[in-house]
């Protein structure tokens, strides 16, 4: 789904978008955000740490890429 050997920025709603269809669109955005980053999928960028071309009050999400998923069920 991303590509492993770039650093991945993401705002929510990108995340929200590239996501949710995995989960059959039923969390919303902080609920799906919330997931990610008790997996460790993401890490949420503190306000040192963002990017200025996203607007100041949009999350900011940075991709795990050496992120293992777990097979559930």
């Amino acid at each position: 789904m991303f590509d492993k050997r770039e650093n991945i920025i993401l705002s929510g709603d990108q995340f929200w978008f590239r996501c949710s269809p995995s989960f059959n669109f039923q969390y919303d955005e902080d609920e799906l955000i919330n997931i990610g980053l008790k997996r460790g999928f993401i890490t949420e960028l503190k306000d040192n740490e963002k990017y200025k071309c996203y607007p100041s009050d949009q999350r900011q999400l940075k991709v795990n890429n050496n992120y293992k998923s777990k097979k559930v069920g």
